[in-house]
């Protein structure tokens, strides 16, 4: 009986040392897990912004593309009042 005892014990201490190794690896696979979906909303929040301030600065573009073309109509004005006639 006193050897059934010991052999019992030792089963409930390898169970129980089993039990915290893998308490131990959910635990790290748990951190690793949030490590990973922190980094995801980290690039999902990047993505977002770039998202955001393309039409700002697609307006921009064509605000700025707008005055070069008036720039450029000016400057040929200019440019032909310098013209000679070939006749």
């Amino acid at each position: 009986m006193a050897e059934e005892a010991g052999t019992s014990l030792r089963q409930i201490f390898r169970m129980a040392k089993l039990t915290t190794e893998s308490a131990q690896r959910i635990a790290s696979a748990t951190h690793q897990q949030q490590s990973a979906s922190e980094q995801v909303l980290q690039s999902a929040e990047a993505a977002n912004q770039s998202i955001d301030r393309f039409p700002r600065e697609s307006k921009q573009l064509a605000i700025t593309a707008a005055e070069l073309s008036i720039l450029a109509d000016g400057l040929r004005q200019i440019i032909a009042g310098f013209e000679t006639s070939k006749d």
